[in-house]
């Protein structure tokens, strides 16, 4: 026999298809609801979120407000008495851990448990860091489609592998379309890149000093 779902798990299921499928614009306020939830009620919806949704709650929260869900913690050892660790860090690094496991292990940290040693010297941005893999995972399958040789179409319109989509949590609920070009990836969350390793079927008509066109 399923499992029936609690109350709290049916509740935390709907406020997170509002943030992934709602309009951004938060005209019914379910949004300001959200960030006025108390804090262990948020941090309970933050564990629920996956990417795209965190993106978006993040993304659309004053920073006033995103200040009150900061907290501090000690470092020891370290020439920095206390730093600054936002829960919303916190909740990017274990998306980061759970996706990429395997870019992970030389680093001595439970995501779930404890704090790593290099956090006491700066804070890392865990979604950049995010973002940047998802990209490059991304650029990673558009190269195969590109290289086959019946391709000929524009880069920016290679359909990106319905995995890489369901991997930041959007389901395909709404338009087909959203999400699925690597045009709309660029679009969304290039802003987060830093580095990218660019195959070589990639410098064609549509670069241009090591800028892809995605018109």
């Amino acid at each position: 026999m399923a499992e029936v779902p609690s109350l709290l798990t049916l509740c935390l299921d709907a406020l997170k298809d509002h943030i992934l499928y709602g309009d951004d614009d938060d005209d019914d306020g379910v949004l300001q609801g959200i960030y006025e939830l108390p804090a262990e009620l948020f941090d309970c919806l933050l564990r629920q979120l996956p990417a795209l949704a965190l993106h978006k709650l993040q993304s659309q929260m004053p920073s006033e407000v995103q200040s009150d869900f900061d907290i501090d913690y000690a470092c020891a050892g370290s020439g920095r008495k206390r730093t600054r660790h936002g829960k919303f860090d916190a909740a990017w690094k274990v998306l980061f851990y759970l996706r990429w496991p395997e870019l992970t292990e030389h680093l001595p940290y439970d995501p779930l448990a404890g704090k790593n040693v290099m956090e006491c010297e700066s804070i890392n941005d865990w979604r950049q860091k995010y973002w940047e893999m998802h990209v490059q995972n991304c650029f990673d399958a558009a190269a195969e489609r590109a290289m086959l040789p019946s391709f000929d179409g524009r880069i920016g319109e290679i359909i990106v592998p319905d995995a890489l989509i369901k991997a930041i949590g959007f389901q395909k609920k709404c338009s087909v379309y959203v999400y699925s070009r690597l045009h709309d990836h660029c679009q969304g969350f290039g802003a987060y890149t830093r580095f990218l390793r660019l195959p070589n079927v990639f410098c064609n008509v549509e670069t241009c000093y090591g800028r892809i066109s995605f018109h």
